[in-house]
């Protein structure tokens, strides 16, 4: 199965209350897509740039607890309502320009 095939069958498997957010997260994706991202990083998908330990390391296993499931809610939940802070706002809030 190819990883688009893969996606499409993640988007046709959630339930019905969850389009619209997975819409928003994937527009968001699009909308950035490498944006920001170092070339190594932008490379990731195809390996380049990354130690071999990091494209052998397998993806995590652990299953999300309530309190992280609940973080992720209210993190979604800020950035629905607008209340985040730009990483350009942080990087002048603690002098990290240049």
């Amino acid at each position: 199965m190819t990883t688009r095939e893969s996606v499409h069958r993640l988007v046709d498997d959630l339930p019905r209350h969850e389009l619209s957010r997975a819409e928003r997260v994937l527009e968001a994706l699009l909308a950035t897509a490498g944006e920001g991202l170092p070339q190594t990083l932008r490379d990731a998908s195809a390996g380049e740039g990354l130690p071999q330990t990091l494209r052998d390391a397998s993806a995590d296993d652990e299953p999300e607890t309530p309190q992280e499931r609940a973080a992720v809610e209210e993190a979604l939940l800020d950035v629905e309502r607008g209340r985040t802070i730009s990483q350009a706002d942080i990087k002048r809030r603690w002098d990290l320009d240049g």
